[in-house]
């Protein structure tokens, strides 16, 4: 053939293009696999660093009450007043529903136990005399540290986890704390196939004689996979290895072959190189958008976990220590205890309120819609909010002439909405002035309206009242704290539970206004009655006192 002929150049072009072309097919497959393979292991991470945060949480709520009780017992020498331990003993199993049982044994005998019901078969059983049990006593003997143990059949039944407490008083071994947790119900949410869909978990405990030999504890059987994530949690006096891996390995996304190359082999060559480019910027934008996403929940998890939990841990102890429980504190260590507490409230209330957020966005908010008597709900949150206004030098002022209207929306969350709006009135109201909660009917329902005497709201910020994080302060002005959540977290709730809500601002002061729907049709109960606003101030005691202001508008 003639090599200047058009179909041999015809032909040699076809060639170097079908060349060309499964050059340019197999290196995008290739690289598609491989950013395939990276989102792989960032959705495992993704997912072992929920499961671990999940786990430790759940583990840590009930050692960490169990180390506290620890405490107290040492701190009282060692004495045994059931009036005094039983309230640690309910608050630990009513706020840790994994926990089967609290055993409290001076000299290695269970002498009391909590709660009685069920568990008194090892009521009195002195520990030696317990084959399963006595290894992990002497353990903890000849350590002095507290330690993790399990899982491991319980004599009551079922599968338990036991987390032991040595108490030594005086350099003197005196007895042992046993907090005993269902490990069935606990660990359960690694066999929650549903939520892990696709995906194998295993859990797995370090080996005591050996640095990196682990024996498997809990969950799916495990197979040996390049493409696996591995996470340690490390409890106390013990390590555990939690793995998530595929299924069925590593999925991919298959491989292009001839049919393809027949259909595609003569435009292949230049449009898979266009299409690799617009693939890879596309996979890239995915690949961001999963790692934000990682980190984001990875942050939610953390704050759970790390502030959230500890946070309340300190806020009960500080709340005992406020009550007298560690005996009475000199002037300015109650001082000290007051401030404490007061900080770990307001630290606690900043991590709920991101919390919160993360579910407004995601969609998770728990809403339970039902008919409340607005006048009762409007009591509970002047009461709830009354620290807003002795803060600020302010006055609540309940302006309620439908004291029949009835609502349909969440209780909890009804609080929340106006206790946010509340307590951002009192940030700018002047000292000794009021803080106006008026009820008006609206067409769509009752109106509840916040109006504060404040000097009102930037021009330039009112397009960004409900935006997260905005606060329309100065630097010279931040005066008020926050986190620029509240007015967020409020409009969210508040259309979460069908309302609305809505605001008017002037120099003179701030409306903020929210509509929820009427429970029942309006009737002649619910018909206004002349009254003027009521101011609630502390009567030193639990309670509110109402006082009229006549001449009030």
């Amino acid at each position: 053939m003639n090599e200047t002929s058009p179909f041999y150049r015809l032909i040699r072009n076809l060639i170097l293009g079908a060349l060309l072309a499964v050059g340019v097919i197999e290196l995008s497959i290739w690289q598609l696999n491989a950013y395939e393979r990276t989102h792989q292991r960032q959705q495992l991470a993704m997912r072992s660093g929920e499961l671990k945060a999940e786990i430790e949480n759940r583990l840590n709520s009930a050692i960490y009450l169990n180390l506290g009780l620890a405490y107290f017992i040492r701190s009282h020498g060692g004495r045994l007043n059931r009036e005094e331990i039983t309230p640690w003993l309910t608050t630990m199993t009513t706020e840790n529903p994994y926990i089967v049982n609290i055993g409290i044994s001076p000299g290695n005998k269970i002498s009391m136990i909590y709660p009685v019901e069920g568990n008194r078969a090892v009521l009195g059983s002195y520990l030696p005399d317990i084959p399963a049990q006595w290894p992990g006593v002497q353990q903890v003997m000849t350590t002095g540290k507290p330690s993790l143990f399990g899982p491991l059949p319980l004599i009551q039944g079922g599968i338990g986890l036991i987390h032991r407490v040595p108490i030594f008083i005086g350099g003197k071994y005196w007895g042992v704390i046993s907090t005993v947790m269902n490990a069935e119900t606990l660990l359960a949410v690694i066999d929650d196939h549903r939520r892990w869909p696709g995906l194998r978990i295993g859990l797995d405990k370090a080996d005591d004689d050996s640095d990196s030999g682990f024996t498997a504890i809990w969950g799916s059987p495990l197979q040996e996979q390049p493409l696996q994530y591995r996470a340690l949690l490390h409890l106390p006096d013990v390590t555990w290895r939690l793995t998530i891996q595929y299924q069925d390995g590593s999925p991919g996304l298959g491989w292009w072959r001839l049919p393809i190359y027949g259909a595609l082999l003569l435009i292949i060559w230049l449009a898979a190189w266009l299409g690799q480019v617009q693939i890879r910027r596309r996979l890239e934008k995915v690949a961001l958008k999963a790692e934000g996403e990682r980190l984001k929940k990875s942050f939610v998890a953390t704050v759970s976990h790390e502030l959230r939990t500890p946070l309340t841990s300190i806020r009960g102890s500080l709340s005992l220590l406020e009550n007298g429980m560690a005996g009475p504190l000199p002037a300015d260590a109650s001082r000290l205890v007051d401030i404490a507490h007061r900080n770990s409230q307001h630290l606690l209330a900043l991590v709920n309120d991101l919390l919160d957020i993360e579910k407004l966005e995601n969609g998770k908010l728990s809403v339970q819609l039902q008919p409340y008597r607005l006048s009762e709900l409007l009591t509970e949150v002047l009461a709830t909010t009354r620290a807003y206004a002795e803060q600020y030098g302010i006055e609540w002022a309940l302006d309620n002439p439908y004291p029949d209207a009835r609502i349909l929306t969440d209780g909890i969350r009804f609080n929340q909405v106006l206790s946010n709006l509340m307590s951002n009135a009192a940030k700018f109201s002047p000292q000794g002035e009021q803080v106006v909660i008026s009820v008006a009917s609206h067409a769509l329902g009752w109106q509840i309206t916040v109006s504060d005497k404040g000097p009102g709201i930037p021009a330039q910020f009112i397009p960004r009242v409900f935006e997260q994080f905005a606060q329309a302060e100065d630097t010279d002005s931040r005066k008020t704290g926050g986190t620029g959540l509240g007015l967020a977290i409020a409009k969210g709730m508040t259309e979460a539970m069908g309302g609305q809500i809505s605001f008017a601002t002037s120099t003179t002061g701030t409306h903020f206004s929210v509509v929820f729907r009427r429970a029942e049709p309006l009737s002649t109960a619910a018909c206004p009655r002349q009254n003027s606003p009521r101011s609630l101030r502390n009567n030193g005691n639990n309670g509110t006192r109402v006082e009229s202001h006549p001449g009030q508008p």
